[in-house]
Order: structure tokens, then C-alpha cells, then sequence
């Protein structure tokens, strides 16, 4: 993957390829003990769309997954991240609002939702999330390499931290059959991202 100094005060995208092709995280991801542990969380017929491989680079500003928001693919959804390296604070964990403190009869709900529909669903600042839940209730990801976190980014609201060193993750992504924003899911197997390039080919019936 991409290396080289980048000026932590810029906006560097993270850099992302797909993998799901791939036997080895077709294979994993496809396991059926996974699949019927997730597939009871859901309650319904589940599809194990893929898998990105993503590395994040330092950025000391708030833009794109590093706001607080949520994702959209379903209605109910399961996203597995794997840590790639070590992840202390200076990579950015993942960071997560308990779900209880934003449930439907919370006050907090209504107002964490009047903040996303202002920004577009496109996220909110630190800032604008401190003063509706204080930064002492968040909850924050570091581990080791191999650390496997599973969330519903639909239910929980969530971000990645600001970091000043790069993180490597591979995150995969399972719905229901019929999910809300099947457009959405398509990212994990089209040419949104690249594939990797590898010395012998990768049929795309591997999955």
C-alpha cells in the first residue's frame, strides 16, 4: 500500500483496495459460524457483501469517517474490523457512543439526529457531539494487532479519531438479503476501489 510523509494537516483520503476476491478473506468472511452469529443478530437471511482493505493516514482535521456518524446500508447491519497493526491513540481507534445513551426515548436521540440531518448525514465535530454527550461516555477502540472489533454502525454512533500515524484495517460488511441501501453494498465487490495486484489471477468466482 501507499507510503511516504504526508502533512498532517491535510485532508489525505485513506487509501483503499477491495479484497473480497481474494480466497483467504472470501473464505473467512463466508465462515458459517460467523455467519449464523451475525445472521441471529439481524434476525433475517444475511449476505456477507465483502471486504476492504484500508489504510488511514495521519490528519489532525475532522473530515469524512473521522466525523461522528452513521452508516446506511441497512436497517440493521453488522461491520467486522480487524486491526492491521498496533492501535494506540496516535493511530486513531475506532470510537463508539454506547448505544443505551442514544436510544429511541433518550433526548440524546432526537438531538444527535437533528445534528446528522444539519450536516447532511454527513457527520459532526468532537466539538458538536461534546455538548450533547460528554466526551467521559465515549468509548474507545485500541488493541493490538489482530484486535477484532464487531459493531452495528447503523445502530451506534461512530468515527475514527484524529491520528498523527497511519492505521491498517481490513473491514467486512454483512446486511440482510434485501437491505435499505443495496447501492450502497455494491462498493465491496465493484471497481469503486482497486484490487490489488497480484502475480497469478483471481477468479470472481471465489465467492
Amino acid at each position: 500500500m501507499e507510503s511516504g510523509n504526508h502533512d498532517d494537516s491535510n485532508e489525505k483520503i485513506p487509501q483503499v483496495y477491495t479484497v473480497t476476491y481474494l480466497p483467504e478473506f472470501a473464505t473467512w468472511g463466508s465462515e458459517k459460524r460467523l455467519i449464523n452469529i451475525i445472521e441471529n443478530y439481524i434476525g433475517l437471511p444475511i449476505i456477507f457483501h465483502g471486504v476492504h482493505l484500508r489504510k488511514d493516514f495521519p490528519n489532525k482535521s475532522q473530515f469524512g469517517t473521522q466525523l461522528w456518524h452513521k452508516d446506511a446500508e441497512d436497517r440493521r447491519m453488522i461491520k467486522i474490523i480487524i486491526y492491521l497493526n498496533d492501535v494506540e491513540e496516535k493511530q486513531g481507534p475506532f470510537e463508539y457512543i454506547p448505544a443505551s445513551l442514544t436510544s429511541l426515548f433518550r433526548l440524546n436521540y432526537y438531538r444527535t439526529y437533528y445534528k446528522l440531518w444539519q450536516s447532511g448525514h454527513l457527520g459532526i465535530t468532537d466539538e458538536e457531539l461534546n455538548e450533547i454527550i460528554p466526551k467521559e461516555a465515549w468509548k474507545s477502540c485500541t488493541g493490538s494487532a489482530g484486535t477484532v472489533i464487531i459493531v452495528d454502525p447503523k445502530k451506534a454512533i461512530h468515527h475514527g479519531t484524529s491520528r498523527t500515524e497511519h492505521r491498517l484495517t481490513l473491514f467486512s460488511c454483512y446486511t440482510s438479503t434485501s437491505p435499505e441501501r443495496p447501492e450502497v453494498c455494491t462498493q465491496y465487490r465493484d471497481n469503486t476501489f482497486p484490487q490489488p495486484k497480484l502475480t497469478e489471477p483471481v477468479s470472481n468466482s471465489a465467492i
